[in-house]
C-alpha cells in the first residue's frame, strides 16, 4: 500500500481505527459506527437522512468523509506496487 493507515487517518479525522473499538474496524470517530455500516446503507439505498436518523451518532459530514476514506483506501491499494 503507498500509504500507511496514519497517513489516510492524518487526511480523514472523522474517522478512526483503534483495535480497542470495534476490533480496529475503520469507524466514525467518537462512535462505534464502522464504515461498512454506513457503505452498506447506502449502498442498500439508504439515504443520507435515513442513516442519520438510524445512527443518531452519525452526522451527514460523517458519512461523507467515510465514503471519501474508503474511495482513497480503495485507491491506495489499486495503485500499490507489488513486491
Amino acid at each position: 500500500m503507498d500509504r500507511s493507515y496514519d497517513d489516510l487517518l492524518k487526511d480523514h479525522p472523522r474517522i478512526n481505527i483503534d483495535a480497542r473499538i470495534m476490533g480496529g474496524t475503520p469507524c466514525v470517530k467518537g462512535t462505534r459506527v464502522p464504515l461498512y455500516v454506513i457503505l452498506d446503507n447506502l449502498e442498500g439505498g439508504g439515504s443520507f437522512d435515513e442513516i442519520v436518523e438510524n445512527y443518531p451518532t452519525v452526522t451527514r459530514e460523517d458519512i461523507q468523509a467515510a465514503i471519501r476514506f474508503s474511495s482513497c483506501l480503495a485507491s491506495s491499494i489499486t495503485h500499490a506496487n507489488p513486491d
